[in-house]
């Protein structure tokens, strides 16, 4: 049996993987830094001389306003860019799980641990446990001594309903009233927060502020 170690050991390789993802786009958020500071500074520059040109008394007036004002763009172009990234380190994370629960070896301990952990934390009554329509196809005729290897003495009863998520199960009792979600997208849910502040760590650490951005 897998030891209870592995739970958290695939958190943590959640979070590896998000940092490392991380650090691949922040190349591009370079690239795309560098791309607005350029067409900032460009547009700044040719509407300055239109307005020197127009009204040299207005020119420093001119200029402050159109300076916030790109400033305001580019932290909109800067918040857009952070939700891609963002985003696109979270779909990755989706997709490294997609692929670890494939690899019935190493998932379908993990599945167990995660009953087994269920069922503590629920008192001694019988349990109900779902899961998706690919895992309830490989446990359905094997089910009895595969939950007997984890959660052994407790009468646990695979449901027939299928959740609709990319793995992990949902436990509960027979009235319903205690429930514990252990789904991969429960499960990520709640690291989401923690997954988020590595990323944006790793990805804007190294970003001067947007007045610095504008002003070299």
């Amino acid at each position: 049996m897998i030891s209870e170690n592995h739970i958290a050991e695939l958190e943590h390789a959640l979070l590896a993987r998000a940092r490392n993802l991380a650090q691949e786009y922040l190349g591009r958020a370079d690239t795309g830094r560098e791309q607005i500071i350029r067409d900032t500074n460009y547009h700044l520059r040719l509407r300055e001389e239109r307005e020197m040109l127009a009204a040299k008394s207005l020119g420093d007036r001119t200029y402050r306003q159109l300076t916030q004002a790109g400033e305001l763009q580019l932290q909109a172009d800067m918040d857009r860019l952070r939700f891609a990234l963002i985003q696109g380190v979270m779909l990755s994370a989706l997709e490294e799980i997609k692929q670890f629960t494939r690899d019935e070896q190493r998932y379908l301990p993990v599945l167990g641990q995660f009953l087994a952990r269920s069922a503590q934390a629920i008192e001694d009554k019988p349990l109900i446990v779902r899961v998706n329509a690919a895992d309830h196809k490989r446990l359905n005729k094997r089910w009895e001594s595969w939950s007997a290897e984890y959660v052994p003495h407790r009468q646990v009863t695979l449901d027939e309903e299928t959740l609709d998520c990319i793995g992990g199960l949902v436990v509960q009792d027979e009235a319903g009233r205690e429930r514990i979600d252990q789904t991969f997208e429960g499960r990520l849910e709640r690291l989401e927060m923690a997954v988020q502040q590595v990323a944006v760590q790793r990805l804007f650490a190294t970003l001067p502020e947007a007045g610095g951005l504008l002003n070299g």
